[in-house]
């Protein structure tokens, strides 16, 4: 509670030491002027009149745990307000490797947190390391717990009840557990959502792309169709032309008389008496021949083709419809016949991975089950501890209630299962016990499947109701401190600051507070800011804060209390203006008793 998150503990597991705040260092914030507070092991109260400069103090150090930086504390006159507190971590090592992985090592085992406030903002350090707020408030909640007058109020709301039960005994492994479930089905559910999505969106593709392949593939393409139309069309569409043409070929070869042919003999021979007589025509000759055997390829080519030559009418129609076909499908897909031709076989490639995408969606499906499958088992788990835990922590606050002031109270932690929202399991695919009398369906959302809340009634005869409707305020602060007492005894807790617990509570039940702060300062380091002398009397250090006027301007002090120190504020917290020898006889008399029955440190 306080600026603890109790969804953000860390477990630091059981240890012997605590943290523990050494030192205070105060300058230009507010009244004060310089102030330097040491403070030592146990229990420490701070006490002063009001207005003294307790709440400075408390202020301070709201500041080191990284609260909003008020510039108007910057004291009157200075440009900047500085707070730096020393804290022992001496064993923790988790608070350690969180340093080390912030390049933030501790310095002799003391972590040193110094904020600045000035007009301009703030600056925050550790260990003389420029540091974020966001880091500075991180740190600092593992730190300090810090409970003010108005803290108590959180413990009505079921996230901090919850919160609170899940740092006890066996839960915060469960816990742990469920949530690394929680987190798989998430990462499950989101990959196979987007699947279908995918699948969605890629339906529409298919469906068009399968039309395409079976228009390209009945289309029957290949490359070369286009150019070999072309040529056969342009055969039919000119018969006439080629089929005279070439029969002039034809005419020129077979004329034996006077044809080219005979010419090009009687030119050969007339070329071979003539290079006998000067090789200087051996090269014409030569050409001669070559001409000769050309010629005749081509009459021969000539006689051919004449022979081949067709006149279809309907192939020629056949062949430009055909060709009209191929243009339309290009001017369709805006793509030249070859390149229709790749984009066939990559679409049909496309059309074969939609079968692996359905057997992906399909083994996605299965892992999401499974996660689930696996997050109802935890949160049966949960569910099984938080019941356990809270039946064992419910006898053991009443246990304390008892011993400050509320003698009649009975508690009881309700887990109702939740019924909407979050993934839905059936129950009857988990492996339970015959015992199982949960829901047929989970509803399993980040902190569990049920919801978790304190039920009590602090007097005989009352039904047992939610801590809202039934507890005062002075009831709610003791309750706080009883379960803040059980958790001190399971785990290392912060330093414990508790301002002004003990408004709205008698001399009386203050005295039974005062106690109950005593033992758990043998667990963790307690301070307290009271107005209680029956809470102050416990402690093993006694602060006072008073004001002064100093050179025309108010100064808040400090000073530790000697044993006759602490007898004359004691007897002023009794309500004597003037300390009277009778009010500090009561005063030494508390303090003796007290005294008496402080345990020593273990």
């Amino acid at each position: 509670m306080g600026n603890r998150d109790s969804w953000d503990t860390v477990s630091w597991g059981t240890v012997t030491t605590s943290i523990m705040l050494k030192q205070l260092h105060i300058s230009n914030f507010a009244l004060i002027d310089e102030l330097e507070i040491e403070f030592g092991r146990g229990f420490t109260v701070l006490t002063g009149q009001t207005g003294a400069g307790k709440s400075i103090i408390i202020g301070a150090l709201h500041m080191i745990l990284g609260e909003r930086a008020d510039t108007d504390m910057i004291r009157h006159g200075e440009n900047k307000a500085v707070v730096e507190a020393w804290v022992d971590i001496s064993g923790h090592k988790a608070i350690q490797n969180f340093l080390k992985a912030e390049e933030l090592e501790a310095i002799d085992q003391t972590l040193i947190l110094r904020r600045e406030i000035r007009s301009s903002g703030s600056r925050a350090f550790i260990n003389d390391s420029p540091v974020t707020v966001g880091q500075m408030r991180h740190i600092g909640n593992q730190l300090v717990d810090l409970h003010g007058q108005h803290d108590h109020q959180l413990l009505l709301q079921e996230e901090e009840q919850r919160g609170l039960l899940d740092q006890l005994g066996d839960v915060p492994v469960a816990r742990r557990e469920y949530q690394e479930a929680y987190q798989e089905a998430q990462r499950a559910y989101h990959e196979y959502t987007q699947a279908m999505k995918q699948k969605e969106s890629a339906n529409q593709r298919l469906q068009l792309i399968q039309f395409q392949h079976k228009e390209l593939t009945d289309a029957a393409l290949y490359v070369e169709e286009e150019e070999e139309l072309r040529a056969e069309m342009n055969r039919l569409d000119k018969f006439e032309d080629l089929q005279h043409k070439a029969g002039q070929i034809v005419g020129i070869g077979q004329d034996e008389g006077s044809g080219v042919l005979e010419q090009l003999r009687k030119l050969k021979q007339i070329l071979r008496e003539l290079n006998d007589l000067d090789p200087q025509f051996e090269t014409y000759l030569e050409e001669c021949t070559s001409a000769q055997v050309s010629l005749q390829d081509l009459f021969d080519f000539a006689e051919q083709y004449v022979d081949t030559l067709e006149f279809n009418p309907s192939r020629l129609e056949a062949c430009r419809q055909r060709f009209a076909t191929l243009q339309k499908l290009e001017k369709k897909y805006i793509l030249p016949l070859a390149e229709l031709i790749e984009y066939r076989d990559k679409i049909g490639e496309e059309i074969a991975s939609f079968s692996s995408s359905e057997e992906r969606i399909e083994r996605l499906e299965d892992a999401f089950r499974s996660a689930k499958e696996v997050l109802g088992e935890k949160a049966l788990a949960l569910h099984n501890a938080r019941v356990h835990e809270g039946e064992k922590t419910a006898r053991a606050i009443e246990q304390t209630l008892r011993t400050v002031g509320i003698p009649d109270g009975e508690l009881e932690v309700e887990c109702t299962w939740l019924t909407q929202d979050g993934f839905e399991i059936q129950a009857a695919s988990l492996s339970k016990s015959t015992q199982y009398t949960g829901p047929e369906t989970l509803h399993c959302v980040e902190y569990g499947a049920e919801s978790v809340r304190l039920l009590i009634r602090t007097n005989k005869g009352e039904a047992l109701k939610p801590l809202a409707k039934i507890a005062s305020g002075g009831e709610i602060s003791r309750i706080m401190l009883a379960i803040k007492s059980i958790l001190v005894e399971q785990q290392s807790l912060p330093v414990m600051i508790f301002d002004e617990i003990d408004t709205g509570i008698s001399g009386g039940i203050s005295e039974k507070v005062g106690r109950k702060m005593r033992e758990m300062s043998r667990h963790c380091q307690i301070l307290a800011i009271t107005h209680q002398a029956q809470i102050a009397c416990q402690a093993d250090h006694h602060l006072r804060v008073w004001k002064q006027e100093i050179e025309g301007r108010m100064v808040s002090t400090l000073e530790p209390l000697t044993r006759e120190g602490q007898i004359s504020e004691l007897a002023s917290l009794l309500g004597s203006e003037q300390t009277s020898s009778q009010s500090k006889d009561l005063a030494r008399q508390m303090l003796t008793e007290a005294q008496k029955e402080i345990q020593p440190f273990a």
